[in-house]
């Protein structure tokens, strides 16, 4: 049996300032994105279902969300956009169908 040290060691890796999380006991990534000194999330960080198809994009800066946030359906096809600012939903976000037709937008007010 392995340890649960070895066992995180091998789903997570950084190198040359990029962080890769894979999803457990696979070579799939999960998450994908650069990450700062602390080894916090910084800037655009990519996340993929276990199939490899894009599942989200969103930006952070020092771990936090933080910029634009794009969610995707199964399909492939926009599911919601929007903005966080530290950490908190802002703006109007637009949602869509798994068709890709606009639903609706919510206006989030600090």
């Amino acid at each position: 049996m392995r340890s649960p040290k070895t066992r995180v060691e091998k789903e997570v890796k950084i190198e040359n300032g990029v962080k890769t999380v894979y999803y457990k006991g696979t070579d799939k990534v999960r998450f994908r994105g650069n990450v700062n000194k602390d080894s916090l999330w910084e800037g655009k960080v990519s996340a993929y279902r276990e199939n490899g198809l894009l599942w989200s994009n969103l930006t952070y800066a020092n771990g936090i969300e933080n910029g634009v946030a794009q969610v995707y359906h199964p399909n492939g096809k926009l599911y919601y956009s929007g903005e966080y600012e530290k950490g908190q939903k802002k703006g109007v976000w637009y949602f869509y169908s798994v068709e890709g037709k606009f639903i609706k937008e919510v206006s989030y007010e600090k």
